[in-house]
């Protein structure tokens, strides 16, 4: 049986084409045919256990794919602490230098490649959100020491922690 008649190589090519679709046309177009041409010779005229062993041998299609993504797009030393810069920036940058640093965050934020819109926009709102139902809050109650405020200033703190450790989760899932 010719192996791109097997059901078990079918599956496999298919779960390598769904597993690479975020690879460059042209590097996806060589994996796949590097992938089809090796189980053709490895797999033609074989039996179901050895047409299974040869799949086994190649690793799963999304460690293949995986593979190839760290060859088309390496990393470098310097991702991880660009990705800790950038939060720490946005985290602090608002109180080192209230608006200038929180815009230093932003723009790093935003020129980070492991970060998709939405949590771009998230990272983007923490600060501003945080800052004026705090300031909202002493304005309304129009008194700083008041308990309301200081549990809203934790609260503030606890949301910004909280969307910086979500962006770096998000960035170390992107890096890997």
């Amino acid at each position: 049986m010719e192996q791109t008649d097997n059901a078990h190589v079918q599956r496999y090519l298919q779960r390598l084409r769904d597993a690479s679709t975020d690879l460059p046309a042209g590097t996806r177009n060589e994996l796949l045919d590097n992938v089809r041409t090796h189980l053709a010779e490895t797999t033609t005229g074989a039996d179901e256990v050895q047409i299974r062993n040869a799949l086994d041998e190649l690793g799963t299609p999304e460690e293949i794919a995986a593979a190839a993504r760290t060859e088309t797009n390496p990393r470098t030393p310097g991702e991880r602490l660009y990705d800790i810069a950038t939060v720490l920036t946005l985290l602090a940058g608002g109180f080192v230098a209230p608006f200038l640093g929180w815009i230093a965050g932003v723009v790093l934020l935003w020129n980070g490649p492991r970060w998709n819109v939405t949590q771009k926009i998230i990272g983007t709102l923490a600060w501003p959100a945080t800052a004026t139902l705090t300031l909202g809050t002493v304005v309304t109650l129009n008194f700083v020491n008041h308990p309301a405020v200081f549990l809203m200033a934790v609260l503030a703190m606890i949301i910004l922690i909280a969307v910086c450790v979500h962006l770096l989760v998000a960035a170390a899932r992107t890096r890997n």
